[in-house]
This record gives structure tokens, sequence and C-alpha cells, in this order.
């Protein structure tokens, strides 16, 4: 089994070297070295259950909208990833964000495979918000939609300072 999804995921990992998005200013996939102290972030998310993942290759896309804070219409590539039954279960959840899987809100996607047990959530963050922006944040509109076309609304989180 394991060969067979490696095998998959190669396949997968060669057909998706897409070209990077071009005109849309996505958050940065990590911190930058100075953030300002009265800067605001807001995560979007939904929350997927261990077992919710079966056996086998997955694909999913985020889609983000939210005029008031200046992200207007953005989408990340279609992502693919593998879920196995033989493949360890970390203690902390696995995000799927924009750039991929990732077991950080904000650090570099670093997973391609994940456990069928293992807790998931769909997780995207938006950084550098001011006082007013923040306030906006709860009417934006996002979505998580994977495999056969199933979609989840993404439900913005509390604010904090990253």
């Amino acid at each position: 089994m394991r060969f067979l999804l490696a095998l998959l995921l190669a396949a997968v990992t060669a057909c998706a070297q897409a070209e990077p998005l071009q005109g849309i200013d996505l958050p940065p996939a990590s911190l930058p070295e100075e953030i300002d102290s009265a800067q605001w972030a807001v995560a979007f998310s939904h929350e997927f259950g261990p077992g919710f993942w079966t056996e086998g290759p997955h694909v999913y896309q985020l889609i983000f909208d939210c005029p008031d804070i200046g992200q207007e219409e953005v989408k990340s590539e279609l992502i693919f990833f593998a879920a196995g039954s033989d493949i360890p279960t970390l203690d902390e959840p696995v995000h799927l964000r924009l750039q991929g899987l990732s077991t950080t809100m904000l650090g570099p996607a670093e997973l391609q495979f994940v456990s069928t047990d293992q807790e998931t959530s769909a997780l995207l963050t938006v950084v550098g918000l001011s006082d007013s922006q923040v306030e906006g944040a709860a009417d934006c509109a996002g979505e998580v939609q994977w495999d056969d076309g199933r979609s989840a609304p993404l439900q913005p989180g509390q604010p904090f300072r990253p």
C-alpha cells in the first residue's frame, strides 16, 4: 500500500507542477521577520474530524473573497494529497492551506500524506489587518471544495496578534 501511495503521489506531483498564481496578492506563506504590533490576523477554517478522509488520493481547493480587507476572489490551485491507514497519526491537526498541507497556521507546507485517522482542517489565515479590517472580516466569504465537488464554508475565528 505504501508503494502504491508513493507512486500515486509521484504521478500527482509531476502533473501538479503548475505555474504560480499571477496577479493575486496572497497572504505570506510564513510570518515576515517583523510585524507591526498593531496588526491583526484572522483564521478562516472548517474542521474535518478523524476518519473523514478515506484511503487513497484526494484533492482540495480554497476559495476566499473579502473586498473589505482587500482580498478579492482568491482561489488556490487544486492541491493533491493522499490518505492511508498505514501512515502515522500526528498529535497536532494537519491544516489544508493555500500552499498545501501543514502542521502550522503560518509555516511552510511540509506534508503530502495523512493518516485516515488524522484530524484535519481547511485553514486560510489572513495577516496584517488593521482594527477596522478586523471588524469587516466577519463579512468575508470563504469555502473549501474537495474531491467530487463537495464543499463547506470557512468560518472566521477570533482575531489574534501573530
